[in-house]
């Protein structure tokens, strides 16, 4: 793999590709050496649980590569209410110190980059351009979730009004 080289079991994550994520954009040099030492990779495969719902949260995950399913259970069943793909990240209740509020399985064999809440708490502490940055970023692309799903409800009600059956 051209991003990732093993690293004690894990992968340890170029600066490279964490470029590509909008959670990194307007970092330095400095920053992406920064937050590379609270990451590391690690892969998982196809059908594996990576969270489950009310398990603490300790990492935030991005998709290096693969597919993974987000699930709640409904009446007794696994419903998956959305698909995450390379470029996504979830887990990032675990920065705030929230528990898991869904379960997270992997659909097809999916590399992962861990970042410590521990680690980039620590981190933030000591760099609050640092910390302001990330945020911003993070606070971006959840507006950006919320209108999706606000577009997706839309849609459905138009749907439902227009076939009430």
């Amino acid at each position: 793999m051209e991003d990732l080289t093993k690293h004690n079991g894990f992968w340890k994550v170029s600066s490279q590709y964490l470029r590509s994520f909008s959670l990194f954009h307007g970092l330095d040099d400095h920053g992406f050496d920064l937050i590379i030492n609270c990451t590391r990779g690690i892969y998982y495969p196809p059908e594996k649980i990576v969270v489950q719902v009310g398990d603490p949260g300790s990492y935030m995950f991005l998709i290096y590569r693969g597919t993974c399913n987000v699930e709640i259970d409904q009446v007794g069943k696994h419903i998956v209410v959305r698909q995450l793909k390379d470029g996504d990240f979830f887990g990032e209740g675990a920065l705030y110190g929230e528990k898991r509020d869904a379960r997270i399985r992997t659909k097809t064999q999916s590399h992962l980059i861990v970042l410590s809440a521990m680690k980039i708490d620590e981190l933030f502490s000591n760099n609050p351009d640092l910390k302001g940055n990330f945020y911003a970023n993070l606070a971006f692309e959840e507006r950006k979730r919320v209108r999706r799903g606000n577009e997706i409800i839309a849609d459905l009600t138009r749907r439902l009004r227009a076939d009430p059956q």
